[in-house]
């Protein structure tokens, strides 16, 4: 069961500003899901792994800006154009991938001072599973031979 969106599409097209097609005006809804579903997956692993519980207003702005994020990795913004030699420049670092890849999702990471979304987007998330017996069956040392 997911969590529903913390944003709205107003509140992504206000951070947008010129960088939203208002023209086609094509819905945010898709975008804001996904950065609703990393935004849970922070949540929960800033609470588990590292005890801190971001709070609904931080959660909210992370969101909003992944949103923009993804928005604007489906459809680049023009940092320059030309009209008579029908030429454009799309904004981001095309050398880099991943979050930073874009203002909207450099400013989500920086939001995020759990620093969890950071770790996610460089692949710094590792799992651990305990090998060993239940506590229940476990033998205290004093009592092994």
């Amino acid at each position: 069961m997911s969590i529903p969106p913390r944003t709205t599409s107003s509140l992504v097209q206000g951070l947008l500003l010129d960088d939203y097609n208002k023209a086609k005006a094509p819905p945010l809804d898709p975008f804001i899901a996904t950065a609703s579903n990393l935004v849970d997956r922070v949540s929960s692993l800033a609470a588990t792994y590292k005890g801190i519980n971001l709070d609904t207003v931080t959660l909210e702005l992370i969101e909003r800006w992944l949103s923009a994020h993804f928005y604007l990795q489906s459809d680049q913004g023009l940092q320059s154009k030309s009209t008579r030699g029908a030429s454009g420049q799309f904004q981001g670092k095309t050398d880099v991938v991943g979050l930073q890849g874009t203002k909207y999702g450099q400013a989500a990471i920086d939001t995020d001072y759990s620093r969890v979304l950071m770790a996610i987007d460089k692949g710094w998330i590792a799992g651990l599973d305990w090998l060993g017996k239940p506590v229940s069956q476990q033998i205290p040392y004093f009592q092994r031979d």
